[in-house]
């Protein structure tokens, strides 16, 4: 009968090639679709699902995150070279939506309010010792203190 000592059995160490690969298994990205999905304005998240992987995968890769900003900057690239495309096309919708964007130009809408015949609108005083003297004042100040009290049902009452 052979003795092993526990120290020589535990210190001992197995060829690589019977070692057990630890952590997580590496996940293959294809940077290249996600760049696409990404120059036509997807979503992280609807890109992590496309690509069948989970959203925190993504937002924790720095590759991924700064292939999608450089995506999604050609999708806004793409978008704003057909909106002038659109606007040189003629669509007065789109000149005009532009003009309003990049040169500061809006819709001016004057309101004005005038009494009788184009006048001034007369204001009345008000006597606030006749409304605070008033019996429907003196039932909200009789609610108020209840609900205040500890009463809330008399508020509504």
């Amino acid at each position: 009968m052979r003795i092993i000592r526990v120290h020589e059995k535990m210190t001992k160490k197995k060829p690589v090639e019977e070692q057990k690969k630890r952590g997580r298994k590496k996940i293959a990205i294809d940077y290249e679709k996600a760049e696409k999905l990404a120059s036509i304005m997807c979503t992280q998240s609807e890109i992590a699902s496309v690509l069948g992987v989970s959203l925190t995968v993504l937002e924790h890769d720095p590759e991924f995150q700064r292939i999608h900003k450089k995506g999604m900057e050609h999708g806004k690239a793409s978008v704003r070279r057909m909106q002038f495309q659109a606007a040189n096309g003629g669509n007065a919708t789109m000149q005009i939506w532009l003009g309003k964007q990049y040169l500061g130009q809006r819709d001016k809408q004057d309101t004005e309010i005038t009494g009788k015949d184009g006048g001034p609108i007369p204001i009345a005083p008000i006597n606030v010792e006749q409304i605070l003297g008033t019996e429907a004042y003196r039932e909200y100040e009789r609610k108020v203190f209840n609900a205040i009290s500890g009463k809330p049902k008399d508020i509504r009452a």
